[in-house]
């Protein structure tokens, strides 16, 4: 799987964790490819800034995923609005 760097510290972000919760969270981030930001990547996300609403975080996501022609996994909806990305869409 394809993670953005982004991705990878908000999923650390959450206030309180629990022991559990990290171990859960560094075992989901130990199956993938942890991406750092890349002029390439870097481009794209400018042009995701001009031509949609996404916060700069998950336009950083997108790029990626878009510079690497990989799916993206996610469980937010908002990254539809980026018609060029292949969404896997997760619901809990």
């Amino acid at each position: 799987m394809l993670d953005s760097v982004i991705s990878e510290l908000e999923l650390y972000g959450k206030k309180l964790l629990t022991t559990t919760d990290k171990r859960e969270i560094d075992s989901l981030l130990s199956s993938c490819f942890i991406i750092d930001l890349l002029p390439e990547v870097k481009k794209l996300v400018k042009g995701l800034q001009q031509s949609s609403t996404l916060k700069l975080p998950d336009a950083i996501i997108a790029a990626t995923a878009l510079y690497l022609n990989l799916p993206l996994l996610t469980a937010d909806r908002t990254f539809k609005k980026v018609k060029e990305l292949e969404l896997v869409l997760i619901t809990f």
